[in-house]
């Protein structure tokens, strides 16, 4: 597969585009994970704070193996060898909101990944705020991701007026850098590892 990286010169401006990133198969997976996550009960609803109108899980296990199997792509594309912190999943409502905000250490270098948007002709972009204090809305297909440092760019959503969003979100430190002790998430353990099933 080939996939296009638009870097915008990510150490300087806080983000890359990395496109197709993930597969139909990859998509279709998580989508139907979320969903099976959603039915059972094992997604958190948010109703305030941060977050309105939406559900989500930390470290769910299709999220945290393709946490992993990402990471030398990202990797690739930065220049800077990484360690994971932990995968989450959130499935977004009509009405659902993302506040304006920046991320914890552990969210040194963070991608959110688009999966499902319902109805399938609509979209629903990130904003983000550059380094430079520029505003940019972005729009990704299914499968493609924005990579930002998520600890120094603001980013948010406006209110979602589509029926579901379904987003994938990776979160990893630089393994030399000044966060490294995030790595892991302070689990010490590899993320796929500490996972027990039922």
């Amino acid at each position: 597969m080939t996939r296009g990286i638009t870097t915008n010169g990510f150490w300087a401006d806080g983000y890359a585009i990395v496109d197709d990133l993930l597969t139909d198969a990859d998509i279709a997976l998580v989508a139907a994970s979320v969903d099976y996550s959603a039915n059972r009960g094992s997604m958190v609803e948010r109703a305030g704070g941060c977050v309105e109108s939406a559900a989500d899980e930390y470290g769910p296990l299709a999220g945290e193996m393709l946490l992993r199997r990402c990471r030398p792509i990202f990797e690739e594309v930065l220049g800077k060898s990484l360690v994971e912190t932990f995968a989450y999943w959130r499935l977004y409502r009509s009405g659902g909101v993302l506040k304006k905000h920046k991320d914890r250490p552990a969210c040194e270098i963070s991608a959110t990944v688009s999966i499902q948007c319902l109805p399938m002709d609509q979209s629903w972009p990130i904003e983000i705020e550059d380094l430079h204090g520029r505003h940019r809305s972005i729009e990704l297909r299914p499968g493609s991701a924005l990579l930002y440092q998520g600890h120094r760019v603001s980013h948010w959503r406006l209110p979602f007026t589509s029926a579901s969003q379904v987003q994938l979100l990776f979160h990893y430190v630089i393994r030399d850098g000044d966060y490294a002790e995030h790595a892991l998430d302070g689990h010490g353990e590899e993320p796929v590892t500490r996972l027990t099933l039922d």
